[in-house]
């Protein structure tokens, strides 16, 4: 499973630079542009997008390992079962191209959200909104209606994060009990439960924090017609922040990997 953090964590840092991503959510729009060099190609947002998705279904396996190691230990043998492992892998990505497939489809840029968003656009990145590709939720129409297009893929979002965050508490509650109530397990192996309990929170915590609410409050406040221009202008720099966070609070929640670090930095 880290295998696959780190995978998509270099994934994720190289869409980053190239892309150098910006958002802006007023006037009932939500919209994501690219300021790099190879930015302007719709594929390769919609695929920077995809990326979202992946944290939080490779922390659900991560906390359906910790729920097997408390409720049904014999269970982790599959995790080193090659068909297991690839049933993971292939899990992951269709995960990942269904999101990409619904972003692509759904979020599409539509002439009145282009020409509505096009001031604002240029007077904050000197973007053109009239020739630059973008993902787009324009969730309003001319007439005020509501555009059901790309509502569909905020309902949808919604209801696989809820299922992912639904599995999440579930394990957490039933992990947490195991840990307050175990007697029969040595205070070696229960220390070593609740620092891999408190790692894995926080690794979902962090990506919740500052991935996930920001871009929740950009696509879900227009879709209600509420502006989030600075959660818009605030969002690249939490994205950023994301990942040395996320590697950071590894690093100091377990024990041996801080002793060694700070051995390391001592010995400098």
């Amino acid at each position: 499973m880290q295998v696959l953090f780190v995978v998509i964590d270099i994934s994720y840092a190289a869409f980053q630079v190239v892309l150098v991503e910006r958002f802006i959510a007023q006037d009932s729009i939500v919209i994501v542009i690219g300021l790099g060099k190879y930015s302007n190609n719709l594929i390769v947002i919609t695929a920077f997008l995809a990326l979202y998705s992946l944290t939080f279904i490779v922390i659900d396996f991560n906390f359906l390992y910790r729920f097997w190691a408390v409720k049904a230990p014999y269970r982790l043998s599959l995790f080193t079962k090659k068909w297991f492992i690839v049933m993971v892998v292939m899990a992951v990505i269709v995960e990942y191209f269904f999101w990409f497939h619904v972003a692509y489809t759904y979020f599409s840029a539509t002439d009145h959200g282009r020409l509505k968003i096009r001031n604002v656009t240029f007077e904050k990145f000197g973007i053109d909104t009239l020739t630059q590709e973008m993902i787009m939720g324009d969730f309003f129409n001319e007439d005020g209606s509501r555009n059901w297009h790309p509502a569909v893929a905020v309902i949808t979002f919604c209801n696989v994060l809820a299922f992912c965050f639904g599995f999440m508490i579930y394990a957490s509650v039933t992990i947490i009990n195991f840990l307050r109530n175990a007697k029969l397990v040595s205070n070696a192996a229960l220390s070593m439960q609740r620092q891999l309990f408190v790692t894995l929170s926080a690794q979902t915590l962090i990506p919740f924090v500052l991935l996930y609410s920001p871009c929740g409050i950009n696509i879900v406040f227009p879709f209600f017609g509420w502006d989030a221009e600075l959660v818009a202008d605030l969002s690249p720099l939490s994205l950023s922040l994301f990942l040395p966070l996320d590697a950071i609070a590894v690093l100091y929640l377990m024990n041996d990997y801080r002793k060694t670090v700070l051995h390391y930095l001592s010995c400098g």
